[in-house]
């Protein structure tokens, strides 16, 4: 059950991060093509 939750927490934690790091290189390029 505690093994559960930690996998659990680590995968949405990990898939948050993963979103961030794509959001935040579409801002970069985006910016760059406007410059």
């Amino acid at each position: 059950m505690f093994l559960g939750l930690m996998n659990l927490f680590i995968f949405s934690v990990s898939t948050t991060l993963k979103s961030y790091v794509i959001i935040i290189a579409y801002k970069i390029l985006n910016v760059n093509r406007m410059d």
